[in-house]
C-alpha cells in the first residue's frame, strides 16, 4: 500500500510538472515576461506548487529549453540520406513540422544566458548539417562559391526566417512545407526548377510524408 501510494505521488508530481512545462510554453510563446503566477493559473496549479518544482523563473526557463531543444533533436536526429540535397531538404521540413520548438527557442533564446545555453543544446544539430553540407559541397550537388560554416549559418537562418514569415501570412502547412524546403535548397544553390523536380521524384519530400528509419548508418558517421 506505501508503494501504491508513493508511485501515485510520483505520477502525480510529473504530471504537475509537465502541466507547468506546457503552460509555461504556451504563455513564454505569447509574452516573454511571463510571470509564474499566471503560469501557475494556466497550469491550474498554485505558485507554492511551482516553486516545488523550480526555485526560480530562470530555472523554469532552462527546463522549458531542455525540453524544446531534446524534441527538436530528437525529430531531426534520425534523418539521413545518401542525397545531400534531400537531406537538407528533410531537416528544413522537420524544423517546419515542428514549428512551435523552432519559435520557442528563438524566442527565449534572445538573452545571454539562454542563448548560450541553447547553442551548445543545438551543436551537434548544426555540425550535422555543416557535414551534410560539405558532403554536397564536395560531390557537386550543392554550391561550393560559400565556405561550409558561412552556408550552414545561411541556410539555417533562412529556415528561420521562413518559419517568421509563415506566422504572419498564415501559410497553409503544406504551403509552409514547400515553402520552407525551396528557401533552404535555393540558399543552398539550386534553382526553382532543380528544386520541383527533386521534390515531385522524392516521396519521401512529399508534405505528410513518414520518414523511414535509415537502413545503413547515417552517413555523418561514415568516414
Amino acid at each position: 500500500m506505501a508503494d501504491q501510494k508513493s508511485r501515485a505521488r510520483r505520477k502525480d508530481a510529473e504530471a504537475n510538472r509537465e502541466s507547468i512545462l506546457d503552460a509555461a510554453s504556451a504563455l513564454l510563446m505569447q509574452e516573454r515576461n511571463t510571470s509564474l503566477e499566471r503560469i501557475a493559473l494556466q497550469a491550474g496549479l498554485t505558485r507554492r506548487t511551482v516553486y516545488g518544482h523550480f526555485a526560480g523563473r530562470d530555472e523554469l526557463i532552462d527546463a522549458v529549453l531542455i525540453r524544446a531543444a531534446a524534441q527538436l533533436i530528437a525529430e531531426l536526429d534520425p534523418i539521413s540520406h545518401s542525397d545531400p540535397r534531400v537531406e537538407l531538404a528533410l531537416h528544413a521540413s522537420r524544423l517546419w513540422a515542428d514549428s512551435d520548438d523552432v519559435r520557442l527557442l528563438t524566442r527565449l533564446s534572445g538573452h545571454g544566458r539562454h542563448r548560450d545555453q541553447v547553442a551548445r543544446m543545438l551543436e551537434p544539430v548544426r555540425i550535422r548539417l555543416r557535414d551534410t553540407i560539405e558532403r554536397g559541397i564536395a560531390g557537386g550537388s550543392l554550391r561550393g562559391d560559400i565556405e561550409p560554416g558561412s552556408l550552414s549559418r545561411l541556410i539555417e537562418a533562412t529556415a528561420l526566417s521562413v518559419l517568421s514569415e509563415a506566422r504572419r501570412t498564415f501559410l497553409s502547412p503544406e504551403r509552409g512545407h514547400v515553402l520552407v524546403i525551396s528557401c533552404v535548397l535555393g540558399i543552398a544553390g539550386l534553382s526553382h526548377r532543380e528544386i520541383t523536380e527533386l521534390i515531385a521524384r522524392t516521396p519521401v519530400l512529399a508534405y505528410g510524408a513518414e520518414l523511414a528509419p535509415p537502413s545503413a548508418e547515417p552517413a555523418w558517421l561514415r568516414a
